[in-house]
């Protein structure tokens, strides 16, 4: 009775309550609530859809304001919005904005979806590119996008590390095993006993400590963190010094030789057909939360999951050798050697 009285009211409370209770068009709820609002519910959705995209694409606007309003645009309709979403995936935006655009677009079951963040992952930077991969393989029919641009070349295969290969070439949906499986088969990553022995001339290199913090900022901040830097999700790393050189070694070139289970990757189905990895960092009666790099996380309700698996691997990615030389790789020692 309050949505109705407010919805004769064009009130923007009525909105956000119902922007709030995600009531997506064909769904019983949708329904239940167009009748109770005198069939203005998706209206008065839109409406406030339209005022957030406004502020979300606002320059003027306080930047904590356009974070909130892109939270209304997980209600968006893609046709509508689709300029203004894309266009906040451009570089010279904050980093927040980008991830918050990606964020609600992953909430939009469109194909265009798939198609736009292709074409922009060339520019972006690593931290938004991440979450521009995870977003891809969260529904198959992107996951196939994702992996036919890496077949045609559009793509270059790195931006999927052996992990997450793995864990599609095990999915339930035959297309994406198939060409996932070809993927990893031509994969260039060596054994990671071969890599191993590679670099172990590192062991007897002398590294500088400074270069290695700068090492670490880029390439290990956004699962670890130390001195102040990064983000507490992977392990401790300045515990891993007690345990000496190689030990380091070893644990960034092969990290699911040894896993402690805190760490290891789940894989969660849910009914809408997502697909969502990450540690599982909590649980509670009624849902469970998936953390991954950069901090990023998903909370997802129980009823919600269709399936959930362990992957039996690391959230840490194989293949770090491509982004680390055996130069950078003794200063990153160095610098993990001698840290507090």
């Amino acid at each position: 009775a309050v949505v109705q009285r407010l919805a004769q009211e064009r009130s923007p409370l009525a909105a956000a309550i119902l922007e709030r209770l995600a009531a997506r068009p064909g769904t019983p709820l949708a329904a239940r609530l167009e009748e109770v609002t005198g069939g203005k519910a998706q209206e008065l959705i839109q409406t406030l859809v339209a005022a957030a995209a406004q502020r979300a694409a606002d320059p003027s606007v306080p930047l904590p304001a356009r974070l909130a309003a892109l939270e209304s645009l997980r209600m968006a309709r893609w046709e509508e919005h689709r300029e203004r979403l894309v266009g906040l995936l451009d570089p010279q935006n904050p980093l927040e904005l980008q991830t918050a655009a990606l964020g609600a677009m992953a909430a939009l079951d469109h194909p265009g979806v798939a198609e736009a963040v292709l074409a922009r992952m060339p520019q972006m930077g690593p931290a938004v590119k991440g979450q521009a991969t995870d977003l891809l393989l969260s529904r198959p029919a992107w996951a196939l996008a994702l992996l036919e641009a890496i077949e045609q070349g559009r793509l270059p295969a790195s931006e999927l590390d052996p992990a997450r290969l793995k864990l599609l070439a095990g999915h339930r949906e035959a297309a994406i095993r198939q060409r996932a499986a070809r993927l990893l088969q031509s994969s260039q990553v060596g054994r990671r006993s071969d890599v191993v022995e590679a670099y172990r001339p590192v062991l007897a290199m002398q590294g500088d400590p400074r270069r290695g913090r700068e090492v670490f900022t880029k390439t290990c901040a956004s699962c670890h963190r130390l001195q102040g830097v990064g983000h507490e999700i992977g392990p401790n790393l300045a515990a891993m010094k007690a345990r000496g050189a190689e030990a380091i070694l070893l644990n960034v070139l092969d990290p699911n030789r040894e896993v402690n289970p805190q760490y290891l990757t789940y894989a969660v189905l849910t009914t809408d057909g997502r697909q969502l990895t990450g540690i599982l960092a909590a649980e509670t009666a009624t849902s469970i939360t998936l953390k991954r790099a950069d901090n990023a996380s998903d909370t997802v309700l129980r009823i919600d999951i269709e399936q959930l698996r362990s992957t039996g691997m690391s959230l840490m990615p194989e293949g770090l050798e491509k982004q680390i030389d055996q130069a950078a790789m003794a200063d990153l020692i160095a610098y993990l050697m001698t840290a507090e």
